[in-house]
């Protein structure tokens, strides 16, 4: 731990704080309360990039104890993160910014979340692998089983979420397998 970046890190926190309480009015705002988590998200990663940078120019980084990590290795686990909790978070965001809904008696209700994370994990792998034919077969298999569905705007909705899914988990392994 560098004991000079008590000062960055005391602005991260409070800015975090206000930048949370803005949400807040935000969400009730006509014209922006549909993409309140979105300006909220960006506000917190513009934070954290502005205050390493400076901290870095003015500091320089030089932690206490060197932690030897490989960069890809961190980038791997990184993108199963982002394919797990953060990626379902983001979908429901989108979903209620975009005003996209379907109510259906005849679910299981996290069903779909479980079938995202696991369609999401599936993929990523595929790509990190090289695989590319079996992210076609998967999103095949996954077209093939709602083939018969006559819920025309339900078929919408999972294809909408399908096709974010898949776009978060193929933009996370292109990264991956650029570095």
């Amino acid at each position: 731990m560098q004991v000079t970046f008590v000062l960055g890190a005391a602005i991260i926190a409070i800015t975090h704080f206000l930048i949370d309480g803005f949400k807040r009015h935000l969400c009730n705002s006509k014209n922006f309360g549909r993409y309140a988590f979105f300006i909220d998200q960006a506000l917190h990663l513009a934070i954290l990039a502005l205050v390493s940078i400076l901290f870095d120019k003015w500091h320089g980084i030089n932690p206490s104890v060197e932690v030897s990590i490989n960069f890809k290795y961190l980038l791997v686990i990184t993108g199963y993160l982002v394919c797990l909790k953060p990626a379902n978070i983001f979908i429901k965001e989108v979903f209620l910014a975009t005003e996209i809904q379907v109510s259906s008696d005849n679910e299981m209700p996290n069903a779909g979340k479980v079938i995202g994370v696991l369609e999401r994990i599936l993929t990523l792998t595929f790509i990190i692998v090289s695989q590319y034919s079996a992210v076609g077969f998967l999103i095949a298999a996954k077209s093939i089983l709602r083939y018969g569905n006559n819920e025309t705007l339900k078929t919408e909705y999972v294809l909408i979420g399908t096709m974010l899914s898949f776009g978060i988990a193929v933009i996370a392994g292109i990264i991956i397998n650029f570095y």
